[in-house]
């Protein structure tokens, strides 16, 4: 339970620095620093750990300086800087052995291989675990003995030794039961699981599924601990892998369970490793009254029927009578499941590095010219404000922009997740949702090509379909099963409960950099709010109205949220809590309602049909394998929302009033009563159809995410 481990540690270091046990401290500030390396924030654990060395070496406690030297090292090797590992693991071992801590020996020895099996030194590395095992034996540290057998296991299985990485796997998972370490058990049960998959000669699909299934279950029940959303996103993301040679052993069974059933099963395994933490979070917002057990903890017991979890999974899309497309994307291959109205699940994959996945979704973005140095770190395209300065991508060579470079991208992806023998087995028309993984989050699939066609825009997907997307189908399945809005009367009686703010009086940014900026006003967007305000009978909130008290309070109770503002989604998980929408400012408010600000307020419980923010770049934040996009529309789906409509990139102002006029005309007026999707798809048709906004940018940028 790390949120509470840090409560403790807190004050109990506020003590120590007031009665002055400085030695007492120094240890607490590296316990704290232990805690963040295992939720995967290595950075925040240097901090600490740099606090608590000066510390150890004033007050003389030389074992202490040593283990934080250790600890040091350890972060420096998850780092990649393996030369700085060894330099601290050197001086660690000079002090352990000057004051006669073998136990404290034994850990570096041990960790000392650790770094050369990195390096791809494997005799070295056991050379190196040989003298740890010894002395872990020696002074009865079972702890360090199971690390020890569980790292010499992994090294022989890349000398090409199976049987004896099998023994001592075995002999470090008994060993880590029996001392109570169930984060290395689980390492220990998915490399068990990895050589009954990976290995020819030991190769059992049936044991394999078991070991994963079995650490699967382990992760969730120390999620259920984690404690803050945070916490759960960074722990999450350290077990990626887990969930994707899970499903990959599923998929191989094809023969032994057959196709069917094993596509089932993998897309069960899939969505186990996704948006859990979401899920947890709107699971909260809906009350547990008729739900006494939460999704976390609903996954704690292995050997559960996955091929009938998958199919009710799918269920989530095919109630609406919609198809879907769900995707994930391992080391060097990207999976697709393909469900079709009717219930059935199929897969298909395609063998391509993850990193080439990743640079064609740049290619396109790049192409279109959303996401540059220039436009790519803009609050908009008019009174542009620079909060961030652009993320570097390293060894990466510029990217071409310009309708040319995105077609030949938009063409690239088209043909790698939408390839011909999947796309004939879609319906011809109706509703998609799309279930994206990692960079696929950034692409707008309304604007890729169908069938691989020449002219890439005369037919983009979007004509076709009513695209809208889900961070899971477990979410997406719980956001349909909260009460809608009806129709006709019933919606437009419900939908006269909305909040329509419009230009507020903008409050002041500040940059990275630590200048501070006023944001440019939006007099569109006054516009916009003034129109749909008259259109549901309902006061416009603009200006110096608009305060952040006002609209946090109004939230609660409404059916229809719009706020056409200006927003902002930061790319790192240091800052991911911060993006915001802006509101004008107020007494008790800066005006900035931020990601954090939403998701730990308890009075704001959602009631929302829809949340619409016209803004720039509110589809984005910090992308994670494992969850998603954490940004805004996350934390608007995680408190009630049905739904929300959000922006890839920077949109024009005047672009923007047009396409949200021609969404709301559609979804409210047009006599077939079309979903949010449809109304979505029509709209940008018709901004499509406008001369001179033929170009995706101007009408691609938004997408639906979440209900119907």
């Amino acid at each position: 339970r790390p949120d509470s481990a840090l409560v403790y540690y807190r004050q109990s270091i506020g003590i120590m620095r007031e009665v002055g046990d400085r030695r007492a401290e120094g240890a607490a500030l590296g316990s704290m620093g232990i805690l963040h390396k295992k939720l995967g924030r290595p950075d925040s654990a240097l901090v600490y750990y740099r606090q608590a060395l000066p510390i150890m070496r004033e007050v003389g406690f030389r074992s202490g300086e040593a283990y934080t030297l250790i600890n040091m090292a350890a972060v420096h090797d998850d780092l990649g800087w393996p030369d700085s590992a060894l330099v601290y693991y050197g001086q660690a071992l000079a002090i352990s052995q000057e004051v006669g801590d073998r136990r404290g020996e034994g850990i570096t020895l041990g960790n000392l291989g650790n770094v050369h099996k990195d390096l791809g030194r494997p005799d070295s590395a056991l050379v190196y675990y040989g003298q740890a095992l010894a002395i872990s034996r020696e002074v009865g540290d079972r702890r360090s003995e199971a690390r020890t057998l569980h790292n010499m296991g992994v090294v022989h299985y890349v000398l090409g030794h199976p049987d004896s990485a099998l023994v001592l796997l075995r002999k470090a998972l008994a060993l880590e039961r029996e001392t109570s370490l169930p984060w290395d058990e689980g390492h220990s049960l998915r490399n068990l699981g990895g050589l009954f998959r990976e290995d020819s000669t030991l190769r059992d699909l049936k044991k394999a599924v078991a070991y994963y299934d079995s650490a699967a279950v382990l992760r969730a029940s120390l999620a259920a601990h984690a404690g803050s959303d945070p916490n759960r996103l960074s722990y999450a993301e350290q077990h990626v892998e887990l969930f994707e040679n899970w499903a990959m052993a599923w998929l191989a069974r094809s023969d032994d369970v057959g196709a069917a059933r094993s596509a089932r099963s993998a897309l069960a395994v899939a969505e186990r490793g996704r948006a859990q933490a979401l899920l947890d979070l709107m699971w909260t917002s809906a009350g547990t009254a008729e739900k006494m057990v939460s999704p976390v903890q609903a996954l704690t017991t292995a050997g559960a029927d996955l091929a009938e979890e998958g199919t009710r999974l799918a269920e989530a899309v095919t109630r609406s009578g919609a198809a879907g497309l769900s995707y994930m994307i391992a080391e060097d291959t990207v999976l697709f499941w393909l469900i079709e109205p009717s219930g059935v699940v199929s897969v298909a994959r395609q063998a391509v590095p993850r990193d080439s996945v990743a640079r064609l979704v740049r290619a396109l973005r790049a192409g279109l010219g959303v996401d540059d140095a220039e436009a790519g770190t803009q609050l908009a395209l008019r009174g542009a404000v620079q909060l961030e300065a652009a993320a570097p991508t390293e060894g990466a060579a510029p990217l071409g922009r310009g309708l040319r470079y995105a077609e030949t991208a938009a063409a690239a992806l088209a043909g790698l997740l939408l390839p011909v023998e999947l796309a004939e087995r879609l319906p011809e028309a109706g509703e998609l949702v799309i279930v994206p993984q990692g960079p696929l989050a950034l692409v707008p699939f309304s604007a890729l090509p169908l069938g691989g066609l020449e002219g890439v825009w005369v037919e983009p997907f979007g004509n076709r379909f009513a695209i809208r997307y889900a961070p899971s189908l477990a979410t997406l399945g719980l956001a349909e099963g909260q009460p809608g809005v009806g129709e006709g009367r019933e919606r437009a009686e419900a939908l006269s409960q909305a909040v329509v703010v419009g230009n507020p009086r903008m409050p002041e940014v500040v940059a990275t950099t630590g200048e501070r900026s006023g944001l440019a006003p939006l007099p569109r967007a006054a516009q916009e709010a003034g129109w749909l305000a008259e259109r549901l009978g309902v006061a416009p909130l603009t200006g110096a109205e608009a305060t952040e008290g006002v609209v946090r309070r109004a939230l609660a109770g409404s059916r229809l949220v719009h706020l056409a503002t200006h927003g902002y989604a930061y790319s790192t998980e240091a800052r991911a809590r911060q993006s915001f929408v802006a509101l004008a400012p107020d007494e008790q408010h800066d005006g900035l309602l931020t990601v954090g600000e939403i998701l730990d307020d308890p009075a704001l419980d959602l009631q929302a049909e829809l949340v619409v923010l016209s803004a720039c770049q509110t589809g984005l934040g910090d992308l994670k394998e494992a969850e998603g996009t954490v940004g805004l529309q996350r934390a608007f789906l995680a408190k009630g929302a049905r739904s929300v409509l959000v922006s890839l990139w920077s949109v024009s102002d005047v672009v923007t009033e047009e396409l949200m006029k021609r969404f709301y005309t559609h979804w409210l007026e047009d006599e077939d009563g079309p979903s949010k999707a449809e109304a979505l798809r029509r709209a940008q048709r018709d901004v499509r159809q406008t001369p001179g906004w033929e170009h995706p940018r101007f009408w691609a940028g938004f997408q639906l995410v979440g209900a119907t």
